[in-house]
């Protein structure tokens, strides 16, 4: 009956086929073939009048309508409805194998409706006024409206805080330190700030991640860690640092992952994570050991389609996403960054340092003492890139220099 009045409202009311102009004649159960008529002939005529209509032989009748409100409310039940049941047919046709070739049809069933649904979504101008009171709610927060990295101010100054749907790529030779660089934001953001984060890490298994983990909070060498038998700290040393640890930790939620996965399952995990804990960023290190389920002739197309993923997903799930990658002896790896410095929001690139090496540092020179490594920003899509900072392994932490005062930032608040 619903379908009916509906028919009936666009009949008597010719300004009201506008507005359902995400509806097809498909997303009817009955009258499909009236809709389709009706739609057909508004689009044929600028103007359509009643006589127009008795013409083509549709019945006019007085009786219930909708008001516009209410119309616009029915043909999205229908709407929504239609798809519920695309999706309840599509599921029912699954072939069923392991669990993740399961997952990732459904998922790909689930974007399909998705794209329709959002293809079909009626789009709103801009209200400017919506704008104004959004932005006057930021600057009225006490709050950063980004996530700020307080260890690394110049990385800060970059980004203007790290913002859901980000995708950042950092990018380095073997040993630049461009996994330490990123889970220095990790530490920052989930053990200083309390914001849930999830781990990825391809290269490490997961216990090596936690012990890098309590070296870099508690100033510890990680070989001191890795081989305890060297006493080279007492019982009652190593108890003190185990309570900073713990008491560090407490009230953040820290999630590491070391099995092999693709990009799917990545995906997947991360959903649950969102759902469990409201995790915010991700870090996946690194780009080259995930091999997608997805086939492709060339390595570079693959690795290409990876960082297009990625952007995708953190834009999907409203997260922040890091993405390492590595170069190879010679620097950059153009062919393989490519995709990266494309889809990347912000695009890092860390290299060491020889002792002695100069390089320019916000337009002023600096000579490279041991243990430099320079951060780059080679892009951004917001600004401009080329903007470099320093940083340094202190005590077993690792920090930003402040090559003027020839200081080491530390965890507190600074000016940006």
């Amino acid at each position: 009956m619903t379908e009916e009045i509906m028919i009936n409202t666009l009949l008597n009311n010719n300004s009201f086929i506008d507005e359902l102009s995400f509806l097809e004649s498909r997303h009817f159960l009955k009258e499909n073939k009236t809709f389709e008529r009706l739609k057909s002939l508004y689009n044929e005529k600028d103007s359509v009048s009643q006589i127009d209509l008795l013409l083509e032989g549709f019945e006019i009748t007085t009786a219930d309508e909708f008001l516009k409100d209410d119309l616009i409310v029915k043909a999205k039940k229908l709407f929504d409805g239609y798809n519920v049941n695309l999706i309840k047919r599509s599921v029912k046709r699954l072939s069923y194998k392991t669990i993740d070739e399961t997952l990732s049809q459904m998922n790909k069933i689930i974007d399909a409706v998705e794209k329709n649904y959002e293809e079909n979504l009626f789009t709103k101008p801009v209200n400017a006024m919506e704008v104004i009171r959004e932005l006057k709610d930021i600057r009225r927060k006490p709050e950063h409206y980004g996530i700020m990295v307080k260890s690394l101010p110049t990385f800060n100054k970059i980004t203007g805080g790290m913002l859901p749907t980000d995708l950042i790529g950092i990018y380095g030779k073997e040993k630049s330190t461009k996994t330490t660089l990123t889970h220095q934001i990790v530490l920052d953001v989930c053990i200083e700030q309390k914001i849930s984060t999830a781990v990825f890490n391809f290269e490490m298994d997961k216990f090596q991640v936690e012990m890098k983990t309590m070296s870099m909070i508690t100033g510890i060498d990680t070989n001191v860690l890795r081989n305890p038998k060297q006493n080279i700290i007492s019982d009652s040393e190593f108890d003190k640092f185990s309570d900073m640890f713990v008491k560090k930790f407490e009230g953040s939620e820290l999630y590491i992952e070391d099995s092999v996965l693709d990009e799917q399952q990545i995906y997947n995990k991360t959903k649950e994570l969102i759902k469990r804990s409201n995790v915010k960023l991700v870090i996946i290190d690194y780009l080259m050991l995930i091999e997608s389920f997805q086939k492709f002739g060339q390595r570079r197309d693959e690795l290409n389609y990876l960082t297009r993923f990625f952007k995708r997903m953190a834009k999907k799930l409203n997260i922040i996403i890091i993405l390492v990658s590595q170069a190879n002896d010679s620097g950059m790896r153009e062919a393989e960054a490519k995709g990266l410095s494309r889809d990347a929001n912000y695009y890092f690139y860390v290299e060491a340092l020889e002792v002695g090496q100069e390089v320019r540092i916000a337009d002023e020179a600096y000579k490279a003492v041991e243990g430099d490594y320079v951060v780059i920003n080679r892009g951004i899509r917001h600004g401009k890139g080329n903007r470099a900072f320093v940083t340094r392994f202190i005590d077993n932490k690792y920090r930003e220099i402040d090559i003027k005062d020839k200081y080491t930032y530390g965890m507190e608040e600074l000016p940006l």
